[in-house]
């Protein structure tokens, strides 16, 4: 498999609020920023195994053997110009201009009013722009694994090992080339056993590791950070993680309903943060939190209470904790990101054909998601929310072909997914509608 990204990026995106002269916040002005940016991404991936299949006795035997590469090229080359922030005059004293009669400083890339929104051509060539160069890179990943599932009677038990080894050129071809190696050993294990035609229930523990330069992805401000850095973040002891599951998967009223129930616990170990230090010229620094600890369980039913009626939900409670930190005071509370509980439930009713409404069924999901604390603001409060969703399908009689209309965020409820920080949240989808079309062959 192979992927491409090619960037060729203008744009002015939001930057804060504007200030006034005393250096207060004005909630309808919003300070812009500009950037244009340019890079090329490359990125293979290679997977070659063996698949043996035997039988010891009456043990049944699937042994895989393979080896897996995965090559990230982000080429030499790339940049981005930009601009931000306020002007200023050549004795480095603030430069102010009036707006609706409120004097307020200079904005070096110009505003956006919330009260008047409008979208008009700026002048770019205007800016004062600054450059930099983002380095290249090479991160290459290489695994070696071996898996077997055995069967006998009731039981099915997967043993699997993975040995990886993890290398990040940065700078490369550069005279400030740096480069960083990681290797991890991988184990897994899960066992299954079949009670009856209607129970199982199942074990696993698996491990983890990922280096942080893949981390950051999820983490805009760390990642932009490192446009400029000197060194690669792989230069942190890369995440791990294990997991231990226990559950119970059941299918009940002739197989009419398939429910589930799982037990589990995470640990994760060497968490990349963002710590907010004054001191510092980016206005914070880099700390690995020694280890969080999430544990709880799921519920999940799915299946039809009549010929007509179909349902699907399930229910998550997570216990997530800070167990070693730096800051003593974190220590036992709660992890950033995380919401205690998180449900859903969708439900499809079918008029059925001996009806004025046939060919017509309705549907109705909720989704449930608990409060959350903002990942590198922990005073950072982000609401629960609940988000519903309307369908309406039509099957013309005795065809393979299906309409549905589909109504997401029906009541048009503001929420937010998530945050890194106050100036860095993630709101929800507005309503929107979409109509989709089926036909089986």
């Amino acid at each position: 498999m192979k992927q491409t990204w090619n960037e060729d990026l203008k744009e002015h995106r939001a930057n804060g609020f504007i200030s006034d002269v005393d250096g207060n916040s004005i909630s309808n002005l919003i300070r812009l920023r500009y950037a244009e940016r340019r890079q090329f991404w490359d990125t293979d991936n290679f997977n070659v195994y063996f698949a043996i299949d035997g039988n010891f006795g009456n043990i049944e035997n699937k042994l895989v053997v393979g080896y897996d590469i995965n090559r990230f090229d982000k080429a030499a080359g790339a940049g981005q110009n930009g601009a931000r922030g306020y002007l200023s005059d050549v004795d480095g004293n603030s430069l102010t201009t009036v707006y609706n009669e409120t004097e307020i400083l200079s904005p070096a890339v110009g505003l956006f009013d919330l009260e008047n929104p409008s979208n008009i051509i700026r002048n770019t060539a205007a800016y004062n722009i600054g450059s930099f160069a983002i380095p290249a890179q090479l991160l290459t990943t290489n695994g070696a694994y071996i898996q077997n599932v055995s069967t006998f009677n009731n039981f099915t038990l997967l043993l699997s090992l993975r040995q990886e080894w993890f290398k990040d050129e940065y700078n490369y071809d550069n005279a400030k080339a740096s480069t960083s190696t990681n290797t991890a050993f991988l184990p897994r294990v899960g066992l299954s056993y079949q009670i009856n035609k209607k129970f199982n229930v199942y074990g696993t523990y698996l491990t983890g590791f990922q280096p942080h330069v893949n981390t950051i992805s999820l983490m805009p401000v760390i990642a932009n950070n490192f446009f400029w850095a000197a060194e690669s973040p792989s230069q942190f002891t890369p995440l791990e993680s294990d997991l231990i599951e226990l559950g119970l998967k059941s299918k009940l009223f002739r197989n009419r309903i398939t429910a589930s129930l799982a037990l589990y616990r995470i640990n994760q170990t060497n968490v990349l943060m963002q710590i907010p230090d004054d001191d510092a010229d980016s206005g914070f620094v880099f700390s690995e939190r020694g280890a969080d600890r999430s544990q709880g369980f799921e519920m999940d039913i799915t299946g039809f209470v009549s010929n007509n009626f179909q349902i699907s939900g399930s229910y998550g409670y997570i216990d997530a904790k800070i167990v070693a930190d730096e800051n003593i005071e974190l220590i036992g509370q709660r992890k950033e990101a995380t919401p205690q509980h998180t449900a859903n439930l969708w439900a499809k009713y079918d008029f059925g054909s001996d009806t004025a409404l046939d060919g017509i069924s309705l549907g109705l999901g909720l989704q449930y998601s608990g409060d959350k604390l903002g990942w590198y603001d922990r005073d950072l409060e982000l609401p629960a929310y609940t988000v519903s969703d309307f369908a309406l399908y039509y099957r013309p009689s005795a065809q393979n072909l299906e309409f549905t209309l589909k109504i997401n965020n029906l009541l048009d409820a503001t929420y937010w997914t998530g945050a890194i920080n106050a100036t860095r949240l993630f709101p929800g989808t507005p309503r929107n509608f979409m109509f989709t079309t089926n036909y089986k062959f």
